[in-house]
């Protein structure tokens, strides 16, 4: 075209017949491939919202039960005369915390709040090892 001083600035291919699929099926695996890692993130996606719904749907029950939850942890004081905090009221909420955590008594306790159960009974030697120093 040059020779006929012509020159292309731009170029704009309307459309090509292919009989046998070729130029169609060279995009098949890209697609393919796409389509298959939009349903993986679908999937997660999915999987990440149903775990932070559940979450919730926990946060929701403890914050039901919690006062049930909190007395159940106090029970733990039942039979102490004489107790000293020192950090006032967050001393106190550390040792509820400990109360309920010993042991693993805090999850178990919860649970068995969530499920609608009666918590069984435990004893003090159960939430509070047995150690010279805690006993008096």
């Amino acid at each position: 075209m040059s020779k006929l001083g012509l020159n292309v600035d731009s170029l704009q291919i309307q459309e090509i017949e292919d009989a046998t699929g070729y130029i169609t099926n060279l995009g098949r695996p890209h697609a393919a491939a796409v389509a298959a890692l939009a349903r993986i993130a679908e999937a997660q996606r999915d999987q990440e919202a149903n775990a932070a719904e559940q979450e919730a749907v926990v946060a929701q029950q403890l914050a039901e039960r919690w006062p049930e939850i909190v007395e159940a942890g106090a029970k733990a004081f039942g039979n102490v005369d004489h107790m000293v905090v020192l950090n006032g009221a967050q001393g106190v909420e550390e040792m509820l915390a400990k109360a309920l955590t010993l042991g693993g008594a805090g999850p178990g306790l919860a649970k068995a709040l969530l499920n609608g159960e009666t918590p069984s009974k435990t004893t003090e030697s159960e939430i509070i090892p047995e150690a010279p120093e805690l006993r008096e």
